[in-house]
């Protein structure tokens, strides 16, 4: 069985550069594990994600002997999971659905590790994460 906190360090070892975090790490009954990553300046690209998977397998492989590893970024129409994403995004609209049900079109003016402060047509609302059952960017063209 694989122990998803063993491979989140293994993970941020591995990610010693600031400007990368993790997005989420899934590990399914499939003995597939997918590393989600992203980074604060720029979009991930296929380097980055080679790179990092290069990093990661030989240790993974340490530990487990039958596996599938994918290294992906999030995407753009993927709801919003860290508190990371909400700060590389400030400045970005976003729609959040609140636990209670209410919508909630913003722009997003900053963001911790505790909570998000948005902009709703003039009015700032600060709304701690655990408040929130899903927020994505909204994608214009």
């Amino acid at each position: 069985m694989f122990d998803k906190d063993t491979i989140k360090n293994i993970v941020t070892q591995a990610l010693q550069d600031n400007n990368y975090f993790i997005v989420d790490i899934t590990v399914g009954s499939d003995e597939k594990i997918t590393v989600y990553i992203d980074k604060f300046s720029g979009n991930i690209t296929l380097d980055d994600c080679q790179e990092l998977h290069r990093k990661i397998y030989p240790e993974i492989e340490k530990l487990y002997d039958n596996f599938e590893l994918n290294v992906s970024s999030p995407g753009l129409t993927t709801p919003l999971k860290v508190w990371q994403q909400y700060y590389k995004h400030r400045g970005e609209e976003i729609d959040v659905l609140t636990n209670d049900g209410k919508n909630i079109n913003a722009k997003i003016v900053d963001a911790d590790e505790q909570q998000v402060v948005l902009n709703a047509k003039g009015k700032q609302i600060t709304l701690p994460y655990s408040d929130i059952k899903k927020a994505k960017l909204v994608i214009k063209f």
